[in-house]
């Protein structure tokens, strides 16, 4: 997580846009060491910490949005997940 893009406050979501560094793709396709925009739930990050995120890979280019609530995940669940990942598979 690096910066604060946009807030965006409607009637039904608060949401977050930030600039974000992919570190690693567990999954997908992502470039690691890209730099892109990611649409958060209000209030759910803090700059400079990592995170794991799951994404919607529908959108490919510089814009993406997490897939559901539980979509962002401490790293301390990087093995689980890797894990989960080649489980099913």
């Amino acid at each position: 997580i690096k910066n604060p893009v946009r807030k965006t406050d409607t009637s039904y979501k608060k949401s977050e846009v930030w600039e974000c560094q992919i570190i690693e793709t567990l999954k997908g396709d992502f470039e690691e060491g890209s730099m892109g925009e990611i649409e958060f739930f209000a209030d759910e990050v803090i700059p400079n910490k990592k995170y794991i995120v799951a994404l919607d890979s529908k959108f490919k280019i510089l814009w993406e949005s997490l897939t559901t609530k539980d979509s962002l995940r401490p790293v301390s669940e990087k093995e689980t997940i890797k894990s989960y990942i080649t489980q099913n598979n």
